[in-house]
């Protein structure tokens, strides 16, 4: 992550990202990363300036990727479509339901892979939401089913470097998200097409709240306009549109049919179209807090008709979200 003072000026500022590039070139472990809480992206000179840094850096090193971190509270790099040639990923960036950030983004014509950079963090407070291990989890798998090619976490103890951070590493938010990560790698993830038309899951997906995620972000894109920050205000005093109170289930399928999945912050029943599947199809619970799976009762069934499914209670938690994934047998 790399920040400059503006007073250096745009020459000393691509000289700075020259001796970055120089020094760094050669570690094969870095994502180059400008901006952060970039909230003056649309004043040509502070672009300009920052620009000149990863200028600097690519006239040295060929051989990193680059992205740029835009402005809270929802934004995505190329919305500042200066940086499209500067950039290989996409940083969606936002503390309101996630979901709708990133697929503005995957929906992008000049679309470039799309990562979930920065959103509520573990034991943090932002606005009408806490970092609660319920809300980490929503923000991990709407990521996960509307596109996003990864995600990165944070925490209060470790960005802050809170006394007693050593001892704050192996959360419980951190185990979960080591699960949603083992759920995901072991099957062809990056296959998976958001299921934006609701042709795969087409009831019980909770139409308000997904069109309220939306709103709430096209609301939320200039933070300086009237009806962004009176909206704002509403939200952070009432709740509505926060990720505590967005029930919205995102689901995704494998281009080729064999892999659905479907995330659902609560419990209740959704209708899956069946033909979407290529063969006779195994139906299985993934409990996000725990790892586990549970078989859904009659498993497997035919790719044909809609059929409802519907958890049995609370996950191991307590809470109620759950997976519902649907994995057609091969050969059949």
């Amino acid at each position: 992550m790399v920040g400059y003072p503006p007073q250096n000026g745009n020459s000393k500022a691509f000289e700075y990202g020259q001796y970055l590039g120089n020094r760094y070139s050669d570690f094969p472990n870095i994502i180059w990363m400008h901006g952060n809480d970039f909230q003056s992206w649309r004043n040509a000179a502070d672009d300009a300036l920052v620009q000149a840094v990863a200028r600097g850096i690519r006239s040295i090193d060929a051989n990193h990727i680059h992205t740029v971190e835009l402005n809270y509270e929802t934004s995505g790099s190329l919305e500042d479509k200066s940086w499209e040639p500067l950039i290989e990923l996409n940083a969606a960036y936002t503390y309101l339901p996630n979901y709708a950030q990133v697929l503005t983004e995957y929906n992008r014509q000049n679309f470039k892979p799309v990562f979930m950079v920065e959103a509520n963090y573990e034991f943090e407070s932002v606005g009408a939401d806490v970092g609660s291990t319920q809300n980490l989890r929503r923000q991990e798998y709407w990521a996960m089913l509307s596109g996003a090619a990864g995600q990165l976490y944070g925490s209060a103890h470790s960005w802050q470097l809170q006394k007693g951070w050593e001892a704050n590493l192996d959360t419980s938010g951190v185990i979960q998200l080591s699960d949603m990560k083992n759920l995901f790698v072991s099957r062809k993830w990056y296959d998976l097409v958001p299921d934006q038309t609701h042709t795969v899951v087409t009831a019980g997906y909770d139409r308000f709240s997904c069109h309220v995620g939306k709103f709430v972000a096209d609301v939320g894109k200039d933070q300086d306009s009237l009806m962004s920050r009176a909206f704002g205000r509403i939200r952070r005093h009432s709740g509505i549109g926060s990720i505590t109170s967005n029930t919205c289930a995102t689901a995704a399928r494998a281009s080729d049919g064999s892999l659905v999945m479907v995330y659902m912050p609560t419990i209740r029943a959704i209708t899956v179209d069946m033909s979407k599947l290529t063969g006779m199809t195994t139906a299985r619970w993934y409990d996000p807090t725990s790892g586990e799976y549970a078989d859904v009762k009659g498993s497997p069934f035919a790719n044909e008709g809609s059929r409802q499914f519907i958890p049995s209670g609370a996950n191991k938690s307590g809470e109620g979200d759950w997976v519902l994934v649907l994995e057609a047998l091969t050969g059949k």
